[in-house]
């Protein structure tokens, strides 16, 4: 086995987690929430980006082809030389993950809820974590305006939190970089958007 596709096992291994369904993830060790339907989703991606991952002292960085709409979730995980690591795939009634190098034990969800907390709909996501009891907040920082009068966000903030313990962190940059990291189960990655064509051999 390569050493990135022992890294992608170090690090995914976090996400082979026992769910109650395959619509509901853990979010803390004792709280689940559903996950929600692409519908949820507010801001809308079809990109290529640069996937950093951290976990523990494990980290791999692969070229991603991502889209998130609110017709579906999806992601396109491929090597440096162009080979197919995984794929991830979610329209609200099926959520697969197919890979040649992850466990079949991974739970696809919690990708997914992770998308979700990052480009849904905030008062949606709110609404879902709170129906938990686990809190839901947004910092944003204003720039330049969105239209005439009104100032749009150039750097969003979203948080997760049970009671006052910091379960997970989201940081949106104005230039389309995402930070996510979740302090309960120690990962975190950073998505940075990348210009280059996505070449993928099977």
């Amino acid at each position: 086995m390569r050493l990135i596709e022992k890294t992608l096992l170090a690090f995914f291994s976090v996400l082979m987690f026992t769910s109650c369904s395959s619509t509901r993830v853990f979010v803390t060790n004792t709280k689940t929430i559903n996950v929600l339907p692409p519908s949820c989703i507010e801001r809308k991606t079809d990109k290529i980006y640069m996937l950093t991952a951290t976990f523990g002292e494990n980290n791999f960085s692969t070229p991603i082809y991502l889209t998130v709409n609110k017709k579906e979730i999806s992601m396109l995980m491929v090597s440096d030389f162009g080979t197919t690591l995984a794929k991830l795939f979610y329209d609200g009634k099926k959520c697969t993950l197919e890979s040649t190098v992850l466990p079949k034990k991974i739970a696809p969800q919690y990708l997914v809820a992770d998308l979700e907390y990052t480009f849904g709909d905030i008062v949606e996501i709110e609404a879902e974590l709170r129906k938990a009891g686990l809190t839901f907040s947004v910092i944003s920082e204003f720039g330049s305006e969105s239209s005439p009068g009104v100032p749009a966000p150039n750097h969003q903030f979203r948080f997760i939190f049970d009671g006052k313990k910091k379960i997970a962190q989201i940081d949106i940059s104005e230039d389309g970089t995402i930070e996510i990291e979740n302090y309960l189960r120690n990962y975190k990655y950073k998505l940075v958007e990348i210009s280059d064509d996505l070449e993928v051999s099977e």
